[in-house]
Formats: C-alpha cells, structure tokens, sequence
C-alpha cells in the first residue's frame, strides 16, 4: 500500500509514493465512515500524474471568475433559447402572435406562458417583495395561475362569462 499523508493545515489526503492504496488510520478521526466508504468506492487512477483541479470548459482549465460568469451566462442564455425553442412551444407562440388581438394581450399571454408576468411569486423571486401572498384572498401564493385565474376574487370575473373554458391546471401553458 503507498504511502497517504494528511496535508499540513488541510486535512485533505495525499498519495506520496507511486503504489495506490488507502491508509485508514490517517483519515479515520478526520472524516465520516459513510464519506470514507464513498471515497473508497471510487477506483484510483493508474497514472502516477499528481491530482489537479481544472477549468474544464476552457482549454488551458484555468479557472478565473470572468470565465465562470461568461459560462454561467451562456448557459442560462442557451438553456432559455432551448426552453423558448422547443418544438412543442413553437404552435403555441405562432398562436399567440397570429391571434387578432391587440398586441399587449399577445405580449400578456407570452409573457404569462414563460413565467415573466410581475406576479407575487416573480417579485419575491427577484427580491422586490418580502411575501407573496395572494393580496386578495390573503392565502394563496401570488403566482401566475393564481394571479390570473384561481383566486376566488379572480374566478368570480371569469364565472360572470361563458366565453372562457377554463380547465384545471398547474401551468400557465395548460389553459385553453
């Protein structure tokens, strides 16, 4: 078995010489029985390279805080085309933009469709509202659904006309 060390100051594990093995009683007092069976479970590698930490989305794998935020940044972009993109979701934006209405109730049901309506639940999300509860029957969360179709103050409006089939639903995309 070769020989593993307990770093100075940090506590981590490390190999020393070129045969691999695990020496337990260096990291029994150090960490958990379940971590220390997890760790285990994982098969060592034959390179006898030490271990390095890298940046697998940039070739160099140098991490720096500009790449992470341009990472994160394209990732929430291309996750919103893909999401806004979907098959499924094109017949229903073509719908709504073709629909002869005027454009800002087009603009109200894309924007309920994708979440983006400043309702209780959005507003707290983006930290301009401590609560989101309903203001009207103080006992619901705000959200889309309810802002707009579930609240009982809200159904009385929608009950007062026959044009509206209204079907029971958890997503803003389920109405018709």
């Amino acid at each position: 078995m070769g020989e593993v060390g307990v770093r100075e100051g940090g506590g981590g594990v490390t190999q020393r010489s070129g045969e691999q093995g695990y020496r337990f009683d260096l990291i029994l007092g150090i960490i958990e029985k379940e971590e220390i069976e997890s760790i285990t479970s994982l098969p060592l590698g034959r390179g006898s390279s030490d271990d390095k930490l890298i940046w697998p989305h940039v070739s160099l794998g140098i991490y720096s805080v500009k790449l992470g935020y341009n990472f994160l940044s394209k990732e929430k972009v291309s996750a919103s085309l893909d999401n806004f993109q979907a098959p499924q979701l094109q017949g229903l934006w073509k719908q709504i933009w073709t629909c002869k209405v005027p454009n800002k109730v087009g603009n109200f049901l894309w924007r309920g469709c994708k979440n983006a309506l400043p309702v209780k639940t959005n507003l707290v999300r983006r930290n301009v509202l401590a609560k989101d509860v309903c203001d009207h029957c103080k006992q619901l969360p705000g959200d889309t659904l309810h802002a707009v179709w579930y609240c009982p103050e809200i159904a009385a409006v929608w009950d007062t006309t026959s044009t509206w089939n209204i079907c029971h639903s958890n997503r803003f995309l389920q109405l018709h």
